[in-house]
């Protein structure tokens, strides 16, 4: 059993609609911690970069979702909504999303994970 006062909770703010990626069918989760001596303006820029490209992925639920960590400034947040975890391994098993990610992971941690929504009614 998880102990709940050992979980953390980071927060971003966003300026975009939210309800199209945390009501697809797979939501993409992934956390960005800076490393030691690197830039978070340099994350923050390519975070830029990559959101655009997601943007425009075949399954994508637009508006990705990005930002820094309210909480912690060396962490950075992404949320991308997908048509399935498939949608999601085809669009960056495609050679144009490598160079992006090889330029993300030289300056920080990347941890990905996936959940499958429901509303809850």
């Amino acid at each position: 059993m998880v102990d709940p006062t050992a979980m953390k909770r980071d927060h971003i703010n966003v300026s975009v609609d939210f309800n199209p990626a945390f009501s697809a069918p797979a939501v993409e989760y992934g956390v960005l911690t800076l490393k030691p001596g690197q830039s978070a303006d340099k994350l923050a820029s390519l975070g830029g970069e990559l959101v655009k490209m997601l943007d425009a992925a075949t399954g994508v639920h637009a508006p990705t979702l990005w930002g820094q960590s309210i909480e912690d400034g060396n962490k950075f947040l992404l949320v991308v909504g997908w048509d399935s975890l498939e949608a999601h391994q085809a669009a960056v098993s495609g050679g144009s999303f490598s160079g992006i990610i090889t330029q993300l992971t030289e300056i920080a941690e990347l941890s990905v994970k996936h959940a499958h929504m429901k509303k809850n009614a």
